[in-house]
């Protein structure tokens, strides 16, 4: 029987098949499955739970249908009766070139960066002294804010005047307009005085004339 698990490029353990062609490859029998070389010549063998390659050698043994691991298991017959499992370069190597591939997609979108790190380390090594190096770059960066703060402010003042003059503007405007008013306001009033004063001649001169008027009747 030990013999039977052997052949000319393949290996049976258990429920695994390790079969050499050039490539070592290893397969698992497929679970709950009748070897399809069965399935067409014993149909009364039912499936054996957990059973392994020997287990179904001996069935067809019992059955005088098939005599040895290859006829039960032919080659054409493979990808039905089994799942290939994974071992070896030839299963794992473009899964490796695949993750070769994607951390080269990383070193480059990151290059940019690695290239600052090192530039800055470059200077440093260069400078010898990395806190006169900080120190001298604290300064530029001071000098660079400094420089833009006072042309803010500077814009700010600018700004600043101008609303100052436009307020001055508006004020002088509404004084101008106070004076206007108020001189109008005066002139009518003058001149309603004397309509007045006119009118209350003519009233006192009518008056006279009445008065004359009866003084004569009588």
């Amino acid at each position: 029987m030990a013999q039977a698990l052997v052949t000319k490029k393949s290996i049976y353990i258990g429920d695994l098949l390790l079969h050499y062609d050039g490539v070592l490859r290893t397969y698992k029998l497929k679970d709950a499955h009748l070897p399809t070389s069965l399935q067409a010549n014993v149909p009364a063998i039912d499936v054996l739970l957990g059973a392994t390659c020997e287990d179904y050698l001996n069935l067809a043994l019992g059955a005088s249908t098939h005599f040895h691991m290859d006829s039960v298991f032919p080659g054409h017959n493979r990808h039905l009766d089994f799942d290939e499992v994974e071992i070896g370069a030839h299963s794992w190597q473009p899964k490796l070139d695949a993750i070769q591939d994607q951390i080269s997609d990383l070193d480059s979108t990151y290059a940019q960066d690695a290239e600052v790190v090192a530039a800055f380390a470059d200077q440093i090594a260069a400078s010898g002294d990395v806190f006169a190096l900080v120190a001298a770059k604290v300064a530029v960066e001071k000098l660079r804010a400094e420089t833009e703060e006072a042309a803010i402010q500077a814009d700010v003042d600018s700004n600043q005047t101008v609303a100052d003059a436009d307020r001055q503007s508006i004020r002088g405007d509404f004084a101008t307009a106070d004076t206007v008013v108020s001189d109008s306001v005066t002139a009518e009033a003058t001149l309603a005085r004397q309509e007045e004063a006119a009118i209350q001649a003519d009233v006192d001169q009518n008056q006279s004339v009445a008065d004359a008027d009866r003084l004569d009747i009588r």
